[in-house]
């Protein structure tokens, strides 16, 4: 209720942002469900391979994704013209999108967390989990940072979804968030390891 207060007339957008990776995470989990994946170290199962994945693509959809659309459509709806008539000052209102932004991907993160617990048998070991928690919150940073960089580029606010899915769609599949990253093809095993959410998510899937 938190997150969907302080979104307001985005509470629509901010549902599905956090049932989305749910829906993936089921959805992978049940269809690969008796098999395992090589990864760096070993074999584990599958459904635990993808549950720091989504995590990534749920944290993705949180600040980056969230933050382009909704500041482009506010922008161009006039209402930050207006806001700038009121005593609230210009960083306050930056400083409000990007903490809904880090609220909706600390919930993504909780919620995926206990369902890949409670379905897959998907744990954080003690020794690790202040180095996870480290990992979201830099990813957040990051990646709220590129979404109002990439929202200043962004002139029409039909073109921000468009925008977004043709960068996070592609930088998902090539990270190995949806494909187990051994299993891609050699020239895209070459560039994975460079892009911003394969790092992150890479050691924890050795983790979980």
């Amino acid at each position: 209720m938190l997150i969907f207060a302080a979104c307001g007339a985005t509470s629509r957008a901010c549902s599905f942002t956090l049932a989305l990776p749910v829906v993936f995470l089921l959805i992978f989990g049940s269809v690969f469900h008796h098999q395992n994946v090589a990864v760096a170290g070993g074999r584990i199962d599958e459904p635990v391979y993808y549950v720091p994945g989504i995590i990534a693509y749920g944290l993705i959809a949180a600040t980056f994704s969230s933050l382009v659309v909704s500041v482009v459509g506010y922008r161009e709806a006039g209402i930050y013209k207006r806001r700038r008539t009121t005593p609230l000052p210009a960083s306050a209102i930056i400083a409000a999108r990007g903490l809904v932004a880090a609220v909706s991907a600390v919930a993504i993160t909780a919620v995926l967390l206990a369902i890949g617990s409670a379905a897959f048998a998907a744990h954080i070991p003690g020794r690790t989990g202040p180095v996870f928690l480290l990992d979201i919150v830099v990813g957040a940073l990051v990646f709220g940072c590129l979404g109002f960089a990439v929202a200043s580029l962004v002139k029409n606010p039909d073109a921000a979804q468009p925008v977004v899915l043709a960068i996070v769609l592609p930088l998902c599949f090539i990270s190995g968030v949806f494909i187990p990253i051994l299993e891609l093809p050699h020239l895209a095993d070459r560039y994975w390891k460079g892009l911003p959410c394969a790092r992150p998510r890479g050691r924890s899937a050795r983790r979980v």
